[in-house]
């Protein structure tokens, strides 16, 4: 860290992230179980709380790192680099030690990073190789000189095989620049596709980013992006889920895919001492250069420097120094305090925030504390482990809860009181919410000591039937006793309306009855009404109904009562008659019994044909009258001219029409007055007859005027083209039968005919015809 002389005090770099769903495995956390730094210090976290250790030959004044493996067993650690004599450490040697605390490199002073790094060195596995490491290394600010900055070591890499020299380690690649200039400041992001990690430092000649790729292949090209300030970095911090950064008082937004860093906001802090929590939510530091305070700032806040939280008010002086995340989810830091400086030789302490993430943080001051070396900057070192932080993010705490619920019964689930933060899967962020189905809810919330998540897995009880049974009825007008009874769980409280609490009540009087009945699920409340009959006069009720020919007609009594009979015997609510004639029926209503009459008339369906008032086989001669085939009274007629007669002269030819409506429906019938040809002969063909052997139209054939027909051919098909008639006679008529010899139905045919008169030509003629029966 030359060129920068720390002062007495400082203040805390806040950079934060929320992200509380972090995923990576707590294995990964094992990496970072033994510390080496300082004068000889050292941590064991192996058995989930830190153990000072002895033995360690660890040398660093500022920047140092260590790595284990996947089990927590320590496999190198180093210093990052060496120094000349100079006034405040000495001359000093960069190491690389394995791990029994044997020198596996030796750098001196002209390799590596520099002694006096903030962030002297970092150690990350390489990927797709469980056995090589990289021992990346920071230079420090005095080497870098003046532009174009030719002493300058940069950023520097060891690549040593684990496997190799007994398994204590060697180095095959000594030494390698990637990058330069820079000093002070190192840290690394894995890539978001697991392939590798991104290298970010600061280029000391623009006080940029710098991020360079580090894959299976080695160190990729580096690309510089701009940072919002110039002023000179010490140390980078990413948060452990690699969402953000922060350096001095700025952060930053980070993309694990692409490298890319985005500028978010400036905050009021010091540049040296600052670390995440384990969720990257918060980040934690001092109030101001002077230490007096540790303050807390959240992420998820608008805007950050609103955000902070005093987490504690000791008066307490301090000179921090570096800050870190531990493997068991607290933030320790360096730091000489008030109490220190009272001894001859200042030691050095320990300090820790622990439950960085809960809602009640706490610190402990001077949890231990170290010996210095008064011949390394005046008895003072500032280092902790500089780790790449992904290792220490954590999944919250999760737990299942169990639980029974009434169907459509609210139930109120929740961690209740002393949380923050919820989130439900329904949406909601209240502490507690009402829910009325069984089914799976999940809420992940804050409580005193981090993060976590709960899902409910919530059952059915059983339904609860209750039910109220009453005792049969057989007079209407005179019920009582009547009995009320009720069904429900054995045991279930049950209080009437009269205040009894049997299971039974016996009535006599008209009225409203209720019955709360209790059970697991709650209250029941079950009402019975039983109301007097209206008495009224008993009379005779007149309705009336027409029968349209052969198709039946429904009496359908109007909102009297429930039928007894009818005068035929049936007890059906409607009665479905054929013929005219007088119906009753019998009802009965609140205890009177009532008569209906029905009157029913017999109507024939409507049926009309036009027929001219000439022979048959004379010529049409104008003026000629048409008349129609039905004359009753009831009728009416509605001629295409307009007229209402049963008969009309006409002295045109064309076609003509006539409708006949009764009261069952109406019918219409057309018919074409040709003019006369030569010989005065053509055909009328019907559009309708009525084989019912009544001897008026009961055969279908054309109807030819004044002519020999010498050849007919007559074919007639069903609407589904089905040939049902064919004659090839003149004499041979369609009595209505089809080929089967069966009376074909009521509907609409089809006909065509081929026909030659004497002296003429081969004709034909198609069209609609109705068959009515």
């Amino acid at each position: 860290m030359t060129g920068f002389v720390p002062p007495r005090f400082y203040f805390l770099s806040i950079c934060l992230l929320f992200c509380f769903c972090a995923t990576v495995s707590g294995q990964l956390a094992k990496h970072g179980n033994i510390w080496h730094f300082g004068n000889r210090a050292g941590l064991d976290f192996s058995s989930g709380a830190p153990v000072p250790l002895s033995n360690v030959n660890m040398d660093s004044y500022e920047g140092c790192a260590v790595y284990c493996d996947a089990d927590g067993e320590m496999l190198l650690y180093t210093n990052g680099g060496g120094t000349l004599n100079d006034a405040i450490n000495g001359t000093r040697d960069g190491i690389i030690w394995n791990k029994d605390n044997q020198i596996m490199y030796n750098m001196g002073s002209t390799e590596g990073g520099g002694y006096s790094a903030a962030q002297s060195a970092l150690i990350l596995p390489k990927p797709g190789n469980t056995n090589r490491y990289f021992v990346f290394t920071m230079d420090h600010v005095a080497n870098q000189g003046v532009a174009p900055y030719l002493n300058s070591r940069g950023l520097t890499y060891f690549e040593v095989d684990i496997t190799a020299n007994g398994g204590l380690g060697t180095v095959v690649t000594p030494n390698l620049n990637v990058f330069k200039p820079a000093a002070e400041a190192l840290t690394a992001v894995p890539m978001a596709d697991g392939s590798g990690f991104w290298l970010i430092v600061i280029s000391y000649a623009t006080n940029d980013f710098v991020v360079l790729p580090f894959t299976a292949t080695g160190v990729g090209a580096s690309i510089q992006q701009a940072r919002k300030d110039d002023q000179f970095v010490n140390i980078i911090k990413a948060a452990p889920n690699g969402k953000y950064l922060c350096v001095n008082n700025e952060v930053y937004n980070f993309d694990a895919a692409t490298g890319a860093i985005s500028f978010r906001e400036t905050i009021s802090i010091a540049r040296y001492t600052f670390s995440f929590s384990p969720s990257s939510q918060y980040l934690y530091g001092f109030e101001s250069d002077a230490g007096l305070k540790v303050l807390r700032y959240d992420l998820r806040a608008d805007s950050l420097d609103k955000s902070a939280l005093v987490v504690s008010t000791d008066s307490m002086l301090s000179f921090p120094g570096q800050m870190q995340l531990g493997p068991d989810g607290n933030i320790y830091w360096i730091e000489q305090t008030e109490d220190d400086f009272m001894q001859p030789i200042p030691p050095v302490s320990l300090s820790v925030v622990k439950c960085p993430d809960g809602l009640q943080p706490t610190l402990e001051r001077s949890i231990f504390k170290y010996d210095t070396d008064i011949n390394n900057a005046g008895g003072l070192f500032v280092s902790l482990p500089n780790f790449a932080d992904y290792i220490f993010a954590i999944s919250p705490v999760t737990d299942t809860v169990k639980q029974s619920i009434c169907t459509n019964s609210n139930t109120i689930i929740g961690p209740g009181p002393g949380t923050s933060g919820h989130l439900w899967s329904t949406g909601a962020n209240t502490a507690q919410i009402n829910v009325n189905q069984a089914g799976t809810y999940t809420v992940s919330y804050q409580d005193a000591c981090g993060f976590r998540v709960r899902t409910y897995l919530l059952d059915t009880l059983p339904q609860a039937k209750v039910q109220l049974n009453v005792s049969p009825i057989t007079n209407a007008c005179t019920p009582f006793p009547v009995t009320l009874s009720i069904s429900a769980p054995s045991g279930s409280p049950i209080l009437w309306s009269d205040g009894s609490k049997g299971d039974s009540l016996k009535i006599n009087a008209f009225g409203t009855y209720t019955a709360q009945v209790s059970t697991s699920c709650g209250d029941t409340l079950l009402v019975y009404t039983i109301a007097p009959p209206l008495f009224v006069d008993q009379g005779n009720y007149q309705q009336t109904a027409t029968v349209c020919g052969n198709t039946p007609t429904e009496l359908i009594p109007e909102g009297l009562g429930d039928v007894v009979a009818w005068s035929t015997g049936d007890t059906t609510a409607t009665l479905n008659v054929t013929q005219a004639g007088e119906y009753t029926v019998q009802i009965i209503n609140n205890c009177i019994l009532r008569t209906v009459r029905f009157t029913v008339k017999k109507e024939p369906a409507p049926m009309v044909l036009i027929l001219p008032d000439v022979s048959i086989d004379s010529c049409f001669t104008l003026p000629i009258v048409l008349k129609t085939s039905v004359n009753a009274l009831d009728n009416q007629w509605l001629w295409s001219t307009g007229a209402t007669t049963t008969s009309i002269e006409v002295d045109q030819y064309g076609i003509y029409a006539v409708t006949l409506t009764n009261t069952c429906g109406s019918v219409q019938d057309t018919f074409e007055l040709l003019k006369n040809n030569a010989n005065c002969c053509f055909p009328n063909m019907p559009n309708a007859f009525t084989p019912n052997g009544d001897g008026t139209n009961d055969k279908f054939s054309p109807v030819f005027k004044g002519c020999t027909v010498e050849f007919l051919e007559m074919n007639i098909y069903s609407r589904w083209g089905e040939l049902v008639f064919q004659g090839i006679y003149p004499n041979e008529l369609w009595d209505g039968k089809n080929l089967n010899g069966w009376d074909a139905h009521s509907d609409v045919y089809y006909y065509v005919v081929s026909f030659k008169v004497k002296g003429g030509d081969l004709e034909r003629r198609n069209g609609q015809l109705t068959l009515i029966r």
